[in-house]
């Protein structure tokens, strides 16, 4: 996705889970989304050895709040002690690097 095929619209944060870096965004009312089926894809179809591209700021607890794009290849799938699946990629990236897909 690209920014010129995106539009943006101003969100709040209804819930944080630090722990699982994860957040719940609240829309403002009447926000009208239209989101392609599957813009993402499915983690379930993607092999190892796919390209894969994050989106996130790494650096938003230094307070740079600048979208930084990350591209790797999927290196293996795993699944972590808590259950969670996970991808491995061959490229950094940080903690904190929240808020992309």
């Amino acid at each position: 996705m690209t920014q010129e095929r995106a539009n943006f619209t101003p969100v709040t944060i209804a819930q944080h889970d630090p722990q699982n870096d994860i957040a719940l965004l609240k829309l403002p009312n009447n926000t009208q989304l239209h989101v392609p089926e599957n813009i993402f894809g499915s983690p379930s179809t993607q092999e190892v050895g796919s390209s894969i591209t994050c989106l996130g700021d790494p650096f938003a607890n230094f307070g740079q709040h600048t979208l930084k794009k990350t591209s790797g290849i999927i290196s293996s799938k795993v699944v972590n002690k808590e259950g969670t699946n996970q991808f491995q990629v061959d490229a950094m990236i940080h903690d904190s690097n929240s808020g992309g897909p």
